[in-house]
């Protein structure tokens, strides 16, 4: 079980006079999938870092499981990461490649023997990653995420530019694995359709600096294809009830037709 409380009044990039992050402010309850949606520069990764324990240089505080962040010595929670790249080492196997996140017990065997099952990856666990497909590739490092049965998965654009069938099937083995774990999710995308199929609630930021400009729940049956009429009906009533939650991320041209920065966010 894991909760957070973020509360970051400034934070500013490291060596730089630029404002990141400004009068961010948001909670996320134990068990929870919440989606992360804004424009390039609004502070999304700096956010992920900062739930890490990795950056505490801000003002404000973030606590996990009501621990502050800036005053334990071991972070309060056993946390899986899934990044844009999959980050896997080229010279392991898959299985070592698991191997190397968890702590060498004999029962690891079995675990990771599990996790490829659910990922549909038993018969290339002694794959080297360069032998693997993309999409296998992310499969491999989602199966990695949740061998450390976490309580907080924290996830950065995890299936950015795979082509939509790999991406789809990933998206079903996360939401199936999340539910058998039930950790806590932050999910991180600029793809508004992926946030409405997967989420529970999507957090909006504005553009930098960063701060929370809407919570929007999720009140459909998920996961979703992001082709599903479902999702374009909700996204049609959170735009037409919030004709501002692009502000700051995208505008529409005098023409009245979407521009490509906007595209992103509805594809």
């Amino acid at each position: 079980m894991t909760e957070l409380a973020i509360d970051i009044v400034r934070k500013h990039y490291a060596s730089s006079d630029v404002l990141a992050l400004k009068d961010l402010s948001f909670s996320v309850t134990s068990g929870k999938f919440v989606a992360l949606v804004g424009p390039s520069g609004a502070g999304k990764t700096t956010i992920l870092n900062s739930i890490l324990g990795l950056d505490n240089d801000y003002q404000g505080d973030v606590l996990v499981n009501a621990q502050s962040l800036k005053e334990v010595d071991v972070h309060p929670a056993k946390i899986g990461c899934m990044f844009q790249e999959p980050r896997l080492m080229p010279w392991m196997t898959v299985e070592q490649n698991l191997e190397l996140v968890l702590e060498g017990k004999s029962s690891d065997k079995q675990l990771i023997r599990k996790v490829l099952e659910q990922v549909e990856l038993t018969e290339r666990a002694s794959s080297y990653p360069g032998h693997l497909s993309g999409g296998m590739q992310r499969r491999v490092a989602l199966a990695r995420a949740f061998a450390v049965n976490p309580n907080l998965l924290l996830m950065d654009e995890p299936f950015l530019s795979l082509d939509e069938p790999s991406a789809d099937r990933l998206r079903q083995l996360l939401y199936t694995l999340w539910q058998e774990l039930r950790p806590t999710v932050i999910f991180v995308t600029h793809n508004l359709r992926e946030a409405l199929a997967l989420a529970d609630e999507i957090i909006f930021l504005s553009a930098s600096p960063g701060t929370v400009i809407r919570h929007f729940p999720i009140d459909i049956k998920r996961p979703q294809q992001l082709d599903h009429s479902a999702i374009s009906e909700l996204q049609e009533r959170l735009l037409r009830e919030n004709p501002e939650i692009l502000s700051g991320l995208a505008e529409e041209n005098d023409g009245g037709n979407i521009n490509p920065t906007q595209e992103q966010y509805l594809q």
